[in-house]
């Protein structure tokens, strides 16, 4: 999908936790990205509830060729800026002291920009999250944190309960989800564009991923955006049509020409079960995908939808697999600058000579640079911490020589002298959330939804809409 295509960025403002489970299925853990056959797979149920699955299926997973609508994954967003998975061929960059580089999973889209520009990283200006892997700018939190709800299943018969704890994802203030849709040509958009959109406000309401019966996956009235992409999404340098940046799960097709020896890429295992109405809970067959952020070198790249129903089923299932991709230069330019130092005055060369003398006389090398601080920069309202490192403590001026002058010494009021500069070993509580500006998109109350599956977590009647990450559906 190099080529100039229409497009619609949806971007999802979520009003409850969310969880994607990950490919182990552990309740403790949760995938951070809602991979693009999974939304594929969402959006077909809600055809199918909309009475509109054998016209979208005919137009996708069954064309002929390849489908002429494609989904990115699900990225986070904060504002106006949307994240991504880096190119795998410029990421991560030089190792660098201060930034943790490789630590980030998504970075903002006009970094990359910047990256294929030739602008250098400020190393001074970035930080990792650990909590979203996301890379940020100094001293900000990131877009969402993983936090663990702990509830508990209650026999209605017995009384007894069984606790356990599911992990989920929360979204702080502004922040959310985005993902784009590709279409081939301005017929297929004005075809498909409020059929779209009204499958995507339907799982908005009834919500995506798992635990759905605990209100978690909704999200606030969507936010659509028609334009031409990439521009609505990337607006960096160009390359040739033949390296191709992945921002989707790709099964390249028979007539895909990918060179294999070169670029760099992942790939990953999807498996699942199916949720159809001629059987669920049968497992689909593993496939293995080229997953987001891979770089691939081909002159032709558009995906395949494999059926993945096992042998016997009663009718195909589709894993959406079609390549949604960006067409980047091959490599980073490298800028080389060259500083030419200005003819020396008079005046600075006696200053110069100075330095020289003083130098003499006091032993340090002329050559030493003083350092500066520049705090135009600083939050002069932030709070100051305590650098344990670099602190020292202010010897006395004479050297004792009694036992009782060495125990003043050693002993203040609080029982040592290094009270105040040793960090602390209790154990300091919990820490404190990286979202402080309230707002209508904070977490709302643990306990859930009252009235749909409170006490025996999310086990009672499920809303109406589609369900593709417990059960992955037909696809």
């Amino acid at each position: 999908m190099a080529m100039s295509r229409q497009g619609m960025l949806v971007k999802l403002r979520p009003s409850r936790p969310w969880r994607i489970g990950p490919p182990s299925g552990e309740r403790d853990r949760v995938d951070l990205i809602y991979h693009s056959d999974t939304l594929y797979s969402a959006i077909t149920h809600s055809m199918r509830l909309l009475g509109r699955l054998e016209y979208w299926l005919e137009t996708t997973a069954r064309a002929e060729g390849s489908s002429p609508i494609r989904f990115t994954s699900m990225y986070p967003y904060f504002g106006d800026t949307l994240y991504c998975t880096p190119p795998r061929h410029i990421w991560p960059p030089a190792p660098s002291v201060r930034v943790p580089y490789s630590g980030a999973r998504f970075v903002p889209m006009s970094l990359v920009e910047s990256i294929f520009a030739g602008k250098p990283l400020q190393d001074d200006r970035w930080n990792v999250d650990g909590a979203s892997q996301c890379l940020v700018p100094s001293g900000k939190s990131g877009p969402f944190r993983v936090a663990v709800r702990r509830s508990a299943a209650v026999d209605r018969w017995t009384g007894a309960s069984h606790p356990h704890e599911t992990a989920c994802i929360e979204f702080g203030p502004k922040s959310g989800l985005w993902f784009a849709v590709a279409f081939d040509d301005a017929f297929t958009r004005d075809q498909w564009s409020e059929s779209l959109r009204g499958a995507i406000r339907l799982l908005a309401d009834s919500g995506f991923g798992g635990e759905r019966s605990r209100g978690w996956g909704r999200a606030h009235a969507p936010e659509f955006r028609d334009g031409v992409l990439p521009q609505m999404i990337y607006k960096g340098a160009a390359g040739a049509s033949t390296v191709n940046w992945l921002l989707s799960l790709v099964v390249p097709a028979q007539g895909d020409d990918v060179e294999w020896d070169r670029g760099s890429y992942h790939a990953t295992v999807r498996g699942g079960h199916i949720d159809s109405s001629s059987g669920s809970g049968a497992a689909k067959k593993l496939l293995t995908m080229v997953a987001e952020g891979s770089v691939l070198f081909a002159n032709t790249l558009e995906g395949s939808a494999p059926d993945v129903a096992p042998d016997g089923f009663a009718h195909p299932v589709y894993r959406a697999g079609w390549a949604f991709s960006l067409a980047v230069p091959a490599e980073v330019p490298r800028q080389m600058e060259t500083v030419t130092p200005a003819p020396m005055d008079a005046a600075d060369a006696k200053e110069e000579a100075a330095q020289e003398e003083l130098s003499d006389e006091t032993g340090i090398p002329d050559d030493v640079e003083q350092e500066s601080t520049d705090i135009s920069h600083l939050d002069l309202d932030a709070p100051v911490g305590v650098d344990y490192a670099t602190e020292t403590e202010e010897l006395p001026r004479e050297i004792p020589t009694t036992d009782e002058e060495l125990e003043r010494l050693e002993m203040d009021d609080n029982g040592g002298p290094d009270d105040d500069v040793a960090p602390p070993l209790h154990d300091p509580g919990p820490m404190e959330p990286p979202f402080s500006e309230p707002s209508d998109m904070s977490p709302f109350d643990p306990d859930g939804v009252p009235g749909e599956g409170d006490d025996n977590d999310g086990e009672g009647e499920q809303p109406p809409g589609p369900n593709p990450d417990e059960k992955d559906p037909v696809e």
